[in-house]
């Protein structure tokens, strides 16, 4: 956020001619001085490449490379993800270009107490994070993990599953021409 009262600062020791020529052309400079410009904080470049980095595997597993950032993109001069301070829009004024001008967002002022994280579908954030039977997603900065733990049965019980359901077609089709002769 920017007050216009710092935009006529900016203008150094012709401040008080701008403001002069304003009030000439019969524009109210003190209500204009309390006029807010609020300009988008775009998260730095450092905070892009980040969260590319932390979440980028997670993110290709589950199948939606679209969000992973373009830390590089820009939207007509506009740096999504800036390195550094850049101006937002030229505003002319008496004769004067003011630029206005935005510093990268570090997100140094988030609350992460209050961030509660969610999982795709198919994921959950498990109640028993230490369980050995716990499969977190492999991307070890994630907090979810897949809903059923692992493994559902042990070798031998997979192996007892698969003869029962491969035998038992096998015995209950006979019985089933059994009772409709019998019938």
């Amino acid at each position: 956020m920017k007050t216009f009262a710092s935009i006529i600062e900016s203008f150094g020791s012709y401040a008080n001619y701008v403001t002069y020529q304003l009030a000439a052309k019969g524009v109210n400079t003190t209500a204009l001085k309390t006029f807010n410009f609020y300009l988008p904080s775009y998260p730095s470049q450092q905070v892009c490449e980040d969260y590319s980095s932390k979440c980028g595997g997670f993110i290709q597993l589950s199948g939606l490379e679209a969000l992973v950032p373009k830390c590089s993109s820009k939207t007509s001069s506009i740096s999504n993800y800036p390195n550094s301070t850049q101006t937002i829009i030229t505003l002319p004024i008496e004769g004067f270009e003011v630029a206005l001008t935005t510093d990268p967002n570090e997100l140094e002022d988030s609350n992460n107490n209050e961030y509660e994280p969610k999982c795709p579908t198919g994921f959950v954030i498990p109640d028993d994070p230490d369980n050995s039977l716990v499969r977190y997603v492999p991307d070890s900065t994630s907090a979810c993990a897949i809903s059923c733990k692992f493994p559902f049965y042990t070798i031998s019980e997979y192996d007892t599953f698969t003869r029962v359901s491969d035998v038992g077609p096998n015995i209950g089709l006979p019985m089933v021409f059994f009772v409709l002769i019998v019938w």
